[in-house]
């Protein structure tokens, strides 16, 4: 597997001193009360009814689950386009030099929820997982990468808030969605749009380093026993048996029952 080297200095960028787990704790401790003191709320949510205004609360908190407030400076991933852009912007100045700002180029980046963040609010407020502890989800899913703005176009383009139902291997052989461990859904995304695009992803911590290791070692298999082996890493585990939920999925919104 090729490996794509960080310059230091665009390294420095990111906040590797940001403690994720503390956010997702922070996060997941604030949804859980507001599951048990508004459960007609979470319900009525978790239903499909309307509950615009507790919706939003939701989905804000999720939305910042696992960010500090510099939010493109703790992304999971990059993507190799975007880190040519970055050190296009630090080649360009003499003598060299990358700023943080560089990561708020609104015209060059996208700080992109790689798992929807409709489809985390859908999962945690589905009736099924009410008694799943929120962490659990919170830190199997939340994920997100800094793209460029083309690539966000094409992302949007075929899976704006949504997510493919099934992960393609060969001609003959596809995976469930719900077969696999949630934490890969970023890439099962990414590699529906294009397989190129998940492939560039450059991961900025070990843990999502080992996601793309388990991950190419399914969809690079050539023969049956690798293919076995690939998918023993990525099937899902006791701890991520939470439900998902079908609208999502399959492409369906709520408000109109057709395919989107």
């Amino acid at each position: 597997m090729k490996t794509v080297q960080v310059p230091p200095d665009i390294q420095t960028l990111f906040s590797p001193k940001f403690d994720r787990n503390e956010q997702l704790e922070l996060v997941a401790s604030v949804l859980e009360h507001l599951r048990t003191a508004f459960a007609t709320q979470w319900r009525l949510l978790g239903e499909g009814s309307r509950a615009p205004e507790f919706k939003a609360i939701v989905s804000n908190l999720v939305r910042v689950a696992d960010q500090s407030v510099a939010a493109q400076a703790t992304v999971a991933y990059l993507t190799e386009a975007a880190l040519d852009e970055l050190n296009a912007m630090a080649d360009a100045r003499t003598p060299r030099r990358a700023f943080k700002k560089d990561l708020k180029a609104a015209s060059k980046f996208r700080n992109e929820h790689a798992t929807p963040v409709e489809l985390i609010v859908r999962t945690i407020t589905l009736p099924q997982n009410c008694e799943v502890p929120i962490i659990e989800i919170l830190r199997s899913m939340c994920c997100r990468v800094l793209v460029t703005i083309e690539e966000s176009g094409r992302i949007d383009g075929k899976h704006a808030w949504k997510v493919p139902s099934t992960l393609l291997w060969t001609d003959d052989i596809k995976f469930g969605l719900r077969t696999m461990d949630p934490s890969l859904i970023p890439l099962i995304r990414y590699h529906e749009v294009d397989s190129k695009l998940a492939r560039s992803l450059v991961p900025l911590s070990p843990v999502h380093a080992d996601l793309i290791v388990r991950f190419r070692t399914l969809v690079d298999a050539k023969t049956a026993e690798e293919l076995v082996q690939g998918f023993q890493l990525c099937w899902r585990t006791r701890q991520t048996a939470f439900q998902l939920p079908d609208d999502i999925y399959q492409g369906i919104s709520r408000r109109s029952n057709n395919p989107v």
